[in-house]
């Protein structure tokens, strides 16, 4: 006789079991190579991970290449001689070869969902199958936003814009890092809004502190100091130089500060460099670079990111992470990271480094305020960015899309797969795909 106990457990396993069966199958489809931490900052790599821990059986279909990459290099560099940016990635023909290819493999693979980290990948897909992207702009958000996307040709325009157009009318669901990002999807794209969603994305920290070592992290900033901390590849996008004004207006008033560099070395000042320490490039799969990357994430009062445009701060993430208040201006898409009030303080692009400063030492003159946002970062980290909740999110989203979907298509047999189709005319390499 099965006890009621046994009994019970019995009947939650066969729930179990049957909840995954029911769980929609995914293709994760990117040009990207997903087990490497470094691609798109990371984000390809953390939001595979995110639906293969929220419980998705998850198929790699990556990376995907295209054989015109040299040439596109030669047309990007002629390009610049004429002062004009180019964008290879959103060349035509690259596009549609990693179209074929994508085609290609998921004829053979039986998935319910096709899921990327971009939009470039799917926007042309033949495959009928629900599909759904996850990405932190628009192409339009980022023309004359990034210096990037400013001074295009017209070609680059005209196929940048097809490509997110095409997207978003081939998508089941889009889902945008930022309200910011969605927003653009809305007013510059024919979308139905209903497609729309917002999830951002989370730290890239695989073991942040528990709560009982971040009581003493805060503990440990004392108030008579000031450590800033300042995260950045682009010197200028990221606001380097507005970086240097604050720690300079700081010292003339008389506050003990200091401003610690994690990226490429600059050449500053000389009258600056007693209170500027550059660390370089930290690459957290070195353990002592990971344990410099650490101590710098703690020891540091705030992060401060003066940025003239971003999509998303990864580095913002991280910084609660470690329950360190992040100081931003209000760009982009880093309000969704950064709550005026909440994990830090956001100003406008305009600010001048004293107005910065005047935030900072009003913050520091008030230790149980301090306190209070340090402990507000760390929960907003918990909360709404790290990778366990949002993951589970965007693993909602596909589920959403494939409950809204019609019965699976089940992939080709081998003689489908033979039968002879037709095929219409190849577009030349410099024609809209």
């Amino acid at each position: 006789m099965i006890r009621a106990d046994r009994l019970n457990q019995v009947h939650l396993s066969q729930r179990r079991d049957e909840e995954l069966m029911n769980r929609p199958r995914v293709a994760f489809v990117t040009s990207w190579d997903p087990d490497d931490v470094r691609s798109l900052s990371g984000s390809v790599y953390f939001v595979r991970k995110a639906l293969e821990a929220a419980g998705l059986d998850v198929t790699i279909v990556a990376p995907l290449t295209y054989k015109w990459r040299a040439f596109h290099e030669w047309v990007r560099r002629g390009y610049d001689k004429l002062g004009k940016e180019y964008r290879v990635e959103r060349a035509p023909i690259a596009v549609r070869h990693f179209h074929r290819q994508a085609d290609e493999a998921l004829r053979d693979l039986d998935v319910d969902v096709i899921f990327s980290p971009e939009a470039i990948p799917i926007c042309r897909l033949q495959d009928p199958r629900p599909v759904v992207f996850h990405t932190d702009a628009t192409f339009d958000g980022l023309v004359d936003y990034y210096a990037q996307f400013t001074n295009l040709p017209r070609a680059c325009l005209h196929s940048g814009r097809a490509i997110d157009q095409a997207a978003l009318s081939r998508c089941t669901l889009a889902i945008y890092t930022s309200e910011w990002a969605a927003e653009t999807a809305r007013t510059l794209y024919d979308v139905d809004p209903a497609k729309l969603r917002v999830v951002p994305l989370g730290a890239n920290v695989t073991d942040a502190p528990p709560d009982d070592e971040l009581a003493q992290v805060i503990a440990n900033r004392q108030s008579g100091s000031c450590e800033l901390l300042f995260i950045a590849r682009e010197w200028v996008r990221k606001g380097g130089p507005k970086a240097l004004e604050i720690v300079a207006e700081l010292a003339r008033r008389g506050r003990p500060a200091q401003l610690t560099i994690i990226g490429p070395r600059r050449d500053i000042p000389e009258h600056l460099r007693p209170i500027v320490r550059q660390l370089g490039f930290l690459s957290k799969s070195i353990p002592a670079e990971a344990a410099q990357w650490r101590k710098a994430m703690t020891d540091s009062h705030f992060l401060i990111l003066p940025t003239e445009a971003e999509c998303f701060s990864f580095a913002a993430a991280d910084a609660c992470a470690f329950a360190m208040p992040v100081l931003a201006t209000r760009t982009g898409g880093l309000p969704e990271v950064v709550r005026d009030g909440e994990n830090g303080r956001l100003f406008d692009l305009k600010a001048s480094a004293a107005h910065w400063c005047d935030c900072i030492e009003s913050l520091l003159a008030d230790r149980s305020r301090y306190e209070a946002l340090c402990r507000s970062a760390s929960t907003a980290y918990q909360e709404r960015l790290n990778w366990q909740v949002n993951g589970a999110q965007i693993a909602a989203i596909v589920e959403e899309a494939y409950r809204g979907s019609e019965p699976r298509r089940p992939p080709a047999s081998s003689l489908e797969r033979r039968r002879p189709r037709a095929r219409a005319r190849t577009p030349l390499w410099w024609e809209p795909f």
